[in-house]
């Protein structure tokens, strides 16, 4: 038995050889899986920092818009109060205006002393005439007014909606790294 036994050493010892030489392939191999899959997590964890960094250029030049948006309607709202202003001084001096009138109908005797009757009531003419149209002139800025304070509530609440988006992503680009780097 000896006799069989050494004459397949050799091959029993190429057996054992090939055997071990499978088995670390086989390491290797692993070792090699091993590598590639913590590139490629590695590779997945980029992704998501270069992307985050891609959605933070976009939320950067959002709120360049939205300061932009701030600033439009700090300037309305500052045109609106110069307008308001307006708009009360142009009463104010209707109203004057208005009671001169009314005085000089009452001193009618001057009016005549100074001027003719006739002239008079062309100037009294004249004067209401400008007063209808400063009165409409008041109604346009009014209307102006009340469109340009729309526009305000409508830019504030687009800033708001758009504020409420980029911390919502800002919030999903979060989670989302997070659960990566736990994985």
């Amino acid at each position: 038995m000896n006799h069989v036994t050494a004459h397949y050493k050799p091959l029993l010892d190429q057996i054992n050889e090939l055997e071990n030489s499978r088995r670390l392939q086989e390491c290797k191999l692993v070792e090699e899986r091993t590598r590639h899959a913590k590139t490629l997590k590695e590779l997945e964890e980029l992704i998501i920092v270069s992307g985050l960094r891609a959605d933070e250029s976009v939320y950067e030049e959002k709120l360049k818009r939205i300061k932009s948006l701030e600033a439009q309607i700090k300037m309305k709202k500052e045109q609106s109060n110069e307008m308001d202003s307006f708009i009360k001084s142009l009463d104010d001096k209707i109203a004057q205006m208005r009671n001169d009138i009314e005085k000089a109908k009452g001193n009618c005797s001057l009016v005549n002393d100074v001027i003719s009757t006739e002239q008079a009531e062309l100037a009294i003419q004249q004067f209401i005439t400008e007063s209808t149209q400063l009165q409409k002139n008041l109604e346009d800025i009014q209307n102006y007014n009340q469109i340009t304070r729309e526009d305000i509530e409508h830019h504030e609440r687009m800033q708001e909606t758009i504020l409420q988006l980029i911390e919502s992503k800002i919030c999903e680009a979060c989670y989302q790294l997070e659960n990566s780097m736990i994985d």
